[in-house]
């Protein structure tokens, strides 16, 4: 199982989309019915993804000037410490969407 000191050496772009995705697949579980969600296999699959998402945002917090660098460098300058150190899976989903393209300069 994936701890945050795993994901301490990880580069910190990786580290973002592997939080989004994480957060993503989370997401999805809501959506799938509670037939799903309820039986066994869709309990242990929730609860893993949910053990992911903790050890992400733990490292994510302890790495957020890491990522505030990342953001000013990479994404767009003003990125304050306190979005990424309160909100990691915010700032990883918005760095995931820049990433992919979703936002495009006017």
């Amino acid at each position: 199982m994936l701890s945050a000191d795993d994901c301490m050496t990880v580069p910190i772009q990786s580290l973002l989309a592997q939080a989004a995705a994480s957060m993503c697949r989370l997401i999805t579980f809501t959506r799938v019915g509670r037939e799903v969600t309820e039986s066994r296999l869709g309990r242990a699959a929730i609860q893993n993804e949910q053990r992911l998402c903790r050890a992400y945002e733990v490292a994510l917090k302890l790495r957020s000037e890491e990522v505030v660098r990342f953001c000013n460098r990479f994404i767009a300058p003003g990125c304050p410490a306190a979005i990424a150190r309160d909100n990691p899976f915010f700032v990883a989903l918005v760095v995931d969407q820049c990433v992919r393209g979703a936002f495009h300069e006017d």
